[in-house]
């Protein structure tokens, strides 16, 4: 959650030269974990992956699969994710409501093994949805 907060939610730039020709990557560092999202964007869809490694080892590993918006809809999400950085994405129920513009995460299980679907919608009308599933890689 934290990493999040720190790369894509708060609009961070990608690393220069990242492993994967043609991808966006991220990272964050905080003592030893080492946290690392490498997407690829196309006109219509992107997907991806975060990887989290403590001592350099992936303990906890998300990929997913979303819809391209607009920039002013990515600002909307970018600031949901903010909001919710420690709730999102990892298997509960939950929403952020401004003005015309509502995001809405369902998701099942909990941060060891979770799935789930996130959409905006504006004016009720659903413009966006990403599907992830991800959990804990060892025990």
């Amino acid at each position: 959650a934290e990493a999040r907060r720190n790369t894509y939610a708060s609009s961070s730039t990608g690393v220069d030269n990242p492993r994967l020709l043609e991808s966006v990557q991220m990272e964050f560092q905080k003592r030893d974990f080492f946290y690392r999202d490498i997407y690829f964007l196309g006109d219509k869809k992107f997907i991806g992956q975060e990887i989290v490694y403590q001592n350099s080892k992936p303990v906890w590993g998300m990929g997913y699969i979303g819809d391209v918006i607009s920039k002013l809809e990515e600002k909307f999400l970018k600031e949901a994710l903010l909001e919710l950085s420690s709730k999102c994405r990892f298997g509960g129920t939950f929403e952020h409501i401004k003005r015309e513009y509502k995001y809405q995460d369902k998701g099942q299980g909990n941060i060891e093994d979770f799935s789930g679907e996130e959409k905006i919608f504006v004016e009720n009308k659903q413009i966006y949805r990403l599907s992830y599933n991800g959990g804990l890689l060892s025990k």
